[in-house]
């Protein structure tokens, strides 16, 4: 039942107090409400909150405050629904920029879990027994530039009650471990707390709060830690631009990546998951001093800090028309932030930022990807030792002994190996390994009698370890006078 009882209650109190100020203005709601009774017993008429909706507004006066109201993010509705009877102003504001077709809903909200959620409601205020159910709820919005933001959504449960009918059952401490041990079971729930045996009265109020920075940092977390993001394809990367759009709050960003070859100083493209890159353009490699000009190049490579270009038209035009302006112009990007990703100093990558229109990355917005940047390079960290492991399986399975002094070049076919395969080739080929003019500065000579040497230190070992046996087995013969030691004796004199 939607009702305001609880809410006129403390009108009621407030009544009688002593505060001449505090007492009108609580006659006047309580005057205002006096005509509809039922506003006290609630009711379920949805259509009865836009009738009495000038009523409503007074005995909210105070819940919702005027000068709040634009920057508080606040709703009255019934509890774990998405049944909305008052708003503030900013909750309204962001519901308009939705779209007037937006309908908000509570994120992950099933109907069993709802049912599930209002038992426990019951169990803790009704019966007594003191369970931990809260959980987060969240409305996921888009803004006006259809940027996707994320609020979360603390309850006020103050202004509700509770009424139990004659279905509600007298549970005890055994059934409620029963229902704690099958939290999945409905059935079970449903058996113990019957549909109908209890009257919700009253109204929660949820206040929000705009988590969509966290948010987005922790699905960016989420992202990078798992190991299925090299095989999903494009989608991986198309839910992280998602991500990162709704962490800048920006619409039109576009994110790359491209990792950096430090035997050959060299950014080389990273194949799988539709990962590409404005440094490398069309190239699968390209030397770091070829991609960048000298400023780009002392801040990423030597510095290892952000690099951002406000203005794509007017950094091509200084420097001539080098890279990366070239490839940034090329590519439709009007500014662009360019983040080393390094560990201890040393390069790994190159996260890169762009967007079409001048001025929107900078080197302030550049700053927020501190907060991301630990994962970013945990993340590649993680990825090179696998790739390592990946291309040390498949050199011990493709080749023989390799030594150390030529594994690099094992290893350079091992990475064409598996591109290959992530092309889609059905049986890729490992190449021959072959060195061009390759001439001996130094022979090898055995070293003289080795053989020998090594023949005669084992048969001297032999002889002290059968010594060592002959005395065993005589001391055990003389002991026992068990004809099998005498035999043994025999066959270790005979060795």
């Amino acid at each position: 039942l939607v009702s305001f009882n609880k809410l006129l209650n403390h009108y009621d109190e407030m009544a009688k107090s002593n505060d001449t100020f505090l007492a009108a203005k609580a006659k006047r709601v309580l005057d205002a409400q006096a005509p509809y009774p039922e506003l006290r017993e609630g009711f379920t008429d949805l259509t009865l909150l836009e009738k009495y909706s000038d009523v409503i507004d007074i005995i909210f006066e105070d819940t919702f405050s005027d000068i709040l109201g634009s920057n508080e993010i606040k709703v009255a509705s019934l509890p774990y629904d998405d049944t909305i009877f008052r708003a503030s102003k900013r909750f309204q504001k962001i519901l308009a920029e939705a779209g007037p077709d937006f309908v908000p809903k509570i994120r992950n909200q099933e109907e069993e879990v709802n049912y599930i959620m209002a038992a426990v409601v019951v169990l803790n205020f009704y019966y007594g027994f003191k369970l931990d159910f809260s959980r987060p709820y969240f409305y996921d919005i888009p803004d006006a530039q259809g940027v996707m933001h994320h609020y979360r959504i603390l309850y006020n449960a103050d202004f509700l009650e509770l009424y139990p009918t004659d279905k509600a059952k007298d549970l005890k401490q055994k059934d409620v471990d029963e229902l704690l041990e099958n939290y999945d079971n409905l059935e079970l729930w449903k058996e113990k707390i019957p549909p109908g045996s209890f009257i919700s009265k009253g109204f929660v109020i949820s206040n929000m709060f705009d988590v969509t920075a966290e948010h987005s940092i922790s699905e960016i977390k989420s992202a990078l830690i798992s190991h299925e993001k090299e095989y999903e394809g494009e989608t991986f990367m198309e839910n992280l631009q998602e991500t990162f759009r709704s962490f800048f709050r920006l619409k039109d960003i576009s994110v790359g990546f491209v990792a950096y070859n430090d035997q050959h100083d060299q950014f080389e493209c990273v194949h799988g998951g539709g990962i590409e890159s404005v440094i490398l353009g069309d190239n699968e490699a390209i030397s770091c001093k070829e991609a960048l000009c000298p400023g780009s190049y002392q801040a990423l490579m030597k510095d290892t800090e952000f690099f951002s270009v406000t203005d794509v038209n007017k950094y091509f035009k200084l420097s001539g028309g080098i890279s990366p302006y070239k490839n940034l112009k090329e590519a439709g990007y009007q500014s662009a932030i360019f983040a080393p990703i390094a560990e201890k100093g040393n390069l790994l990558g190159v996260l890169e930022i762009g967007s079409p229109n001048k001025n929107e990355l900078n080197s302030v917005v550049a700053t927020k990807l501190e907060d991301i940047m630990p994962y970013i390079v945990t993340s590649v960290l993680r990825s090179k030792a696998e790739e390592a492991n990946f291309i040390d399986a498949i050199i011990q399975n493709e080749c023989t002994s390799v030594h150390s002094s030529v594994y690099w070049k094992f290893q350079e076919e091992a990475r064409n190996f598996i591109k290959d395969s992530l092309h889609g080739e059905e049986q890729p080929s490992f190449n021959e390994i072959v060195f061009e003019n390759v001439s001996p500065l130094y022979g090898q000579i055995d070293i003289k009698d080795s053989s020998n040497a090594r023949n005669s230190s084992i048969q001297r070992d032999l002889m002290i370890q059968l010594s060592d046996i002959n005395k065993v087995l005589t001391h055990a013969w003389k002991k026992t006078k068990l004809p099998i030691y005498e035999e043994l004796v025999f066959r270790v004199s005979n060795h």
